[in-house]
């Protein structure tokens, strides 16, 4: 690759992961509303009876068209068939051609077509390495979407024999999809076959050096008794009050010291896929190299299934076990593994996660509970350490995102044939893991202000003069070097220009524009430097690189914020989880634990994150998932207020039943009850009274005092579900009291407020009126029951903004 070639790698290599994504959700959107039974815009042709009779022939012979469907009958109604398969055809005709683009450009960047090979250090060229491995993990999903398409070769071949007959395409699109979906049956022993050519050992040894730049990272963040000594998402730990020094702030290891040990931690899960993937498709790279086999077999141990897309998982095991019957080949042996098989190997694996791997995710979620709680009560109490302090915080968000992600991928799931094991992933902390994230996550969005100001002051009064001091220095070896042209040169001598902007546009939010710009540039120099025939290597150079790596990264804290939190922190593939998250919801509402209540309104903020979650390839998918969302909002704050008025009417029964037990009254009468019970007993008169009438002091017996802490519970339960309505304020004005849901808004008070007036009306009408209707209740009792059910009211309303009164 050239010079300028090399120059626009990493934004060719981001434009391509971005329309994968967009072409990977066009697929399953595809998939769901046309292809599979019931679709809502499934063609009336895949319900046709010369479908039915050609399926299995079709899919048999793909992608030949098999003779017994070439009838004048077919030929008669093709046309209509090829026009309402048009779309179909056209979704994986695209998904087909980006395969053929993306697996050019893998070859191009990593040099296997006779170019250099780059320089992939994570301190100098991290975005390289990001956006690279981002592609290959792409290029490998796309193929496992592609394999879970419904009916995926019948219907090609369907509208193939269609197309032909109406001499609406040529043969040259036809083996560009053909060839596409004919390895999806077997995508990873497709893909290996594909890779493991001599012609691509340049691409394996990229991915190679990838891995190697991640090991320290995802070691650390799976070694949990380490990580918890290491304590990084500790504010006390990591320097108290005082700012984090920003540039040097602390090392992931000493190899690495201006890399960000948080920033990097917020990657550890898709670091753990970089090395499944790459595994399953380059096994020999992981079982020659010591400290990526070790690495394997730590992440085989505690995961079962990693991420594909959009709730889409991907069974590791299953995988290696396919992987295992035909490698290694004959003749390769696997000296790290010593005298053990692959397939022993394989086999320790699945039975160490089978046996400790929901312990262990469930001991690093309670590490994270327990730190994202303490960064909430500092951050309310000091909001200004959000800025010098915001690594440790969105370290913390990340790991807690991914932490949910791999709950619900596991959740249900069984790592025994049997399905004996199918509980060990269940969490009841889950909703406390959700609910603080959700609350630190309110607070960030709250404040960012504060956390946009701070980094854009850091930028200008302190990168910027290190960027212009560095270039000067290095201009000289610039000049001289003939791969740089006068172009090159300037862009490089304006980077410091885009960083010497006006605060005041940062409260504006007017900066965009200037640090997107420089972000691309800096994209540009890190490809074209990614190039060893520059000859720019070590130390002033070294240094600019470091220095506008970290400089890239906190521009994007100043422009890019809400964005960067959207990808690394919110929860926006929820709603392909929705059964999980709804699941959740009522353990949180109805689990033994009271304290869970405070955390039922953080799923209506986790589930509308999803609504953000839309491609432009595929906008029809905005008006479904929105509407989706919203309406699957109001029917969990309708099952809150459900639960609500379930802990009111609990409380003020039992109220009245401690009330009635213990009035004087009540007292005498059972006093006077007790006598004829005692009489009825030995025969003198006839009672009706039980005869195990208790005498009065019965009240204050054990059994009642059990009664009295039910009680207590329902009392915590239901403040700490009033409680959560004060999570809400995610901005100003209606968003400080609203939740907005797609084109409904939803105002927990005001749902709170219809519930409590609604119990009253009927709990009056129950206190006056009879159960028969035909009599009214005497007044005394009737005032009595009243009395309580408004003390009750507003004693569990207290500080909940709800007018108890006004009912």
């Amino acid at each position: 690759m050239d010079f300028e070639a090399a120059s626009k790698t990493i934004g060719t290599c981001r434009t391509l992961n971005k329309y994968c994504k967009g072409i990977m959700a066009r697929m399953l959107y595809v998939n769901s509303t046309m292809l599979v039974q019931g679709g809502s815009k499934r063609p009336s042709c895949l319900s046709s009876v010369e479908f039915g009779k050609m399926k299995k022939k079709l899919e048999s012979s793909f992608p030949e068209c098999p003779e017994a469907i070439k009838t004048p009958q077919f030929d008669l109604l093709a046309s209509q068939f090829a026009s309402q398969l048009q779309d179909v055809y056209d979704c994986f005709e695209e998904a087909a051609c980006l395969k053929e683009g993306m697996f050019k450009v893998l070859k191009e960047v990593s040099g296997s077509g006779n170019g250099p090979f780059p320089t992939l250090k994570l301190d100098l060229t991290p975005t390289l390495i990001t956006n690279f491995m981002e592609l290959w993990l792409n290029y490998i999903k796309l193929h496992m979407i592609a394999s879970r398409i419904e009916d995926r070769k019948s219907v090609l071949g369907f509208y193939f024999a269609s197309a032909s007959a109406t001499h609406r395409r040529s043969d040259s699109s036809w083996n560009t999809v053909s060839n596409f979906f004919s390895a999806s049956d077997e995508p990873i022993k497709h893909l290996y076959n594909e890779v493991n050519q001599n012609s691509l050992n340049n691409l394996k040894e990229c991915v190679l050096q990838c891995l190697n730049e991640i090991v320290s990272t995802v070691h650390l963040y799976y070694n949990t008794n380490r990580f918890q000594e290491m304590n990084p998402l500790s504010i006390v730990s990591q320097g108290g009050e005082s700012a984090l020094p920003l540039f040097a702030s602390t090392p992931i290891s000493q190899r690495y010291p201006s890399v960000s040990l948080h920033f990097e931690l917020s990657r550890s899960a898709m670091y753990s896929e970089w090395i499944a993937y790459s595994t399953l498709i380059m096994p020999s790279l992981t079982f020659n190299s010591a400290g990526l086999t070790e690495l394997f077999g730590t992440i085989a141990s505690e995961l079962l299934f990693v991420d594909v897309f959009r709730g889409q998982a991907l069974n590791i095991h299953a995988e290696m076990e396919k992987l295992s019957q035909f490698f290694p080949p004959k003749g390769m042996s696997l000296p790290i593994l010593g005298k053990k098989k692959l397939k022993d190997y394989l086999k320790d694996l699945k039975k160490a996660v089978g046996t400790s791997s929901g312990i262990k995710q469930k001991r690093r979620r309670y590490y994270i509970i327990g730190e994202l709680e303490r960064l909430i009560n500092i951050v309310q109490r000091v909001p200004g350490l959000l800025g010098p302090k915001f690594p440790i915080i969105f370290a913390a968000l990340s790991l807690a995102r991914n932490e949910v992600m791999c709950y619900w991928r596991h959740l249900g799931q069984s790592t025994g044939k049997k399905g004996q094991d199918s509980t060990q992933y269940d969490d009841q902390n889950i909703s406390t893991l959700i609910g603080t994230a959700d609350k630190l996550l309110g607070l960030v969005t709250r404040f960012t202000k504060i956390i946009r100001t701070y980094y854009a002051e850091f930028i200008k009064n302190s990168h910027r003069i290190a960027i212009s001091n560095l270039i000067s220095t290095i201009m000289v070896d610039l000049s001289d070097s003939e791969r740089f042209n006068e172009n090159m040169l300037n862009k490089i001598l304006n980077l410091p220009f885009f960083l010497d902007f006006d605060l005041s546009l940062v409260e504006k939010e007017n900066t965009k524009p200037l640090l997107q710009e420089f972000r691309w540039e800096c994209d540009r120099l890190f490809g074209s430097l990614s190039n060893p025939m520059t000859g720019l290597h070590g130390g002033e150079a070294d240094a600019l690189l470091r220095r506008l790596s970290t400089a890239r990264l906190h521009s994007k804290l100043v422009d890019s914020l809400p964005n960067l939190l959207g990808k690394c922190a919110e929860l926006r593939d929820s709603y392909w989880y929705i059964s999980a998250l709804k699941q959740d919801l009522s353990t949180c509402l109805y689990g033994r634990d009271p304290n869970l209540g405070q955390y039922s309104i953080s799923y209506l903020h986790v589930l509308l994150t999803s609504c953000n979650n839309i491609y432009p390839e595929c906008p029809e998918e905005q008006t479904i998932v929105s509407h989706n969302c919203a309406t699957s909002c109001e029917e969990m704050m309708g099952e809150i207020c459900i639960r609500i008025d379930q802990i009111l009417d609990l409380i003020v029964r039992d109220h009245l039943i401690l009330n009635l037990a213990t009035s004087p009254v009540e007292a005498f009468n059972r006093y006077e009850r007790s006598i004829i019970a005692s009489k009825a007993r030995k025969g003198t008169v006839e009672a009706q009274v039980s005869a195990e009438e208790p005498l009065p002091g019965k009240e204050s017996s054990g059994q009642t005092s059990e009664q009295i802490l039910i009680l207590s519970n329902y009392n915590l339960l239901i403040s700490n579900l009033l409680l959560a309505f004060k999570s809400i304020s995610r901005g100003k004005g209606i968003k400080n009291i609203a939740i907005i849901a797609h084109d409904r808004v939803i105002v927990p008070i005001e749902h709170i407020s219809n519930v409590l007036e609604s119990f009253f009306r009927n709990f009056l009408k129950k206190s006056i009126v009879l159960e028969d209707e035909s009599r009214v209740s005497s007044p005394s009792k009737a005032i009595r029951m009243i009395s309580t059910c408004v003390s009750v009211m507003q004693k569990s309303m207290e500080g909940s903004g709800v007018d108890v009164d006004k009912i």
